[in-house]
């Protein structure tokens, strides 16, 4: 079998940067939670006050449901990364 080379340093570079988009994600879904209330709070009618609260929560669970995704690809490229070092690690080399 051909052998093939890793570069673990970008494979955690990749987990660094998925780990901070997803950071992002997650600040992001608070502020559009907030924006939602906000909404509600000066809708000043109960449809148009109940529709921003909806809209808040749907637009926060799905962006939050996206930075839980981020943060586990991050996790995976991470662990990808270590589990290749060991393997080169203990190998013997000739």
């Amino acid at each position: 079998m051909p052998g093939f080379q890793v570069n673990t340093d970008e494979l955690a570079a990749g987990g660094g940067q998925q780990g901070v988009v997803a950071a992002a994600v997650g600040s992001t879904a608070g502020l559009v939670r907030a924006a939602g209330s906000a909404i509600s709070e000066g809708a000043g009618h109960s449809g148009a006050s109940a529709a921003g609260e909806a809209w808040g929560g749907a637009w926060q669970a799905e962006l939050a449901a996206r930075a839980e995704v981020l943060r586990r690809a991050a996790a995976n490229l991470n662990a990808a990364a270590e589990a290749y070092r060991e393997t080169d690690d203990g190998q013997m080399r000739g």
